[in-house]
């Protein structure tokens, strides 16, 4: 899971196994029943740290890329600027 290790450092890692969906935010509630989801388990929804804005969702064959989480890591990455901007701004 090349791709997890990518990003798992600035991100929230949420494991669902269906038992436990009604105990997750409605974000990740949202994602789960998206159609971007349909495309085979297991999936991984990626999110800010607030768990308020769904940064990227990907299925079974984008996780199994090495590829797969480019656009994701573009989002972090673009997530942090802003938040590096406030920072130095405030």
């Amino acid at each position: 899971m090349t791709a997890i290790n990518a990003v798992k450092d600035d991100t929230v890692i949420v494991f669902i196994d269906g038992s436990n969906l009604h105990l997750t935010p409605i974000p990740v509630q949202h994602s789960y029943a998206s159609p971007a989801a349909a495309s085979g388990l297991p999936i991984v929804a990626v999110f800010d740290q607030a768990i308020e804005k769904e940064l990227g969702i990907l299925g079974y064959k984008a996780i199994r890329s090495r590829d797969g989480f480019k656009d994701v890591k573009a989002k972090i990455a673009e997530l942090q600027g802003k938040e590096t901007e406030k920072q130095t701004s405030g």
